[in-house]
């Protein structure tokens, strides 16, 4: 007969591998290339952040993020181009009391000012390409993430690869 500790562990050994498998897939064990980004997504923006909103999922079982963002400018899209907002979804967040952290899941900060490269996901939802890989912070003099190049500069680049 099992002990109830170890009856716990399986329960829980259970829940994990079930939320696991019904998560979108962002982990990604090293950083994709600009044109690995482009070839990957369906629209890059450059937007701000304008609400960030979690969520549980239908089963309530695991907590997503709702991310609100206000388009400035569309680097390059597939098929239709989004309009002046773009909602993208990220594992984790926290509700209730109750926090989901996930490693490879980038947090948003309100009126921060962002590049993100996005893809479909299911139920029309978008999610960053390769996880942190498909988010790019631009700092206040109009720098993208360490790469000492303006948005426009990037801009530029991301076009030109998506010829």
């Amino acid at each position: 007969m099992l002990s109830s500790n170890a009856v716990s562990r399986a329960s829980s050994a259970a829940v994990i591998l079930i939320a696991a498998l019904s998560a979108p897939v962002f982990a990604t064990t090293r950083t994709m290339s600009d044109e690995e980004l482009v070839r990957s997504s369906s629209v890059a923006v450059d937007a701000r952040v304008k609400q960030v909103t979690p969520h549980w999922n239908r089963d309530r079982s695991l907590i997503f993020t709702t991310v609100q963002l206000d388009v400035a400018q569309i680097l390059y899209a597939r098929g239709n181009p989004p309009g002046s907002s773009l909602e993208l979804e990220v594992l984790g967040g926290e509700l209730d009391g109750v926090g989901l952290m996930v490693s490879e899941a980038p947090e948003f900060r309100l009126g921060e000012r962002v590049l993100v490269f996005v893809k479909p996901w299911t139920e029309g939802r978008l999610v960053l390409t390769g996880g942190p890989s498909g988010l790019m912070r631009v700092d206040e003099s109009g720098i993208v993430d360490g790469r000492r190049l303006s948005v426009k500069q990037f801009a530029f680049q991301i076009r030109n690869l998506a010829r």
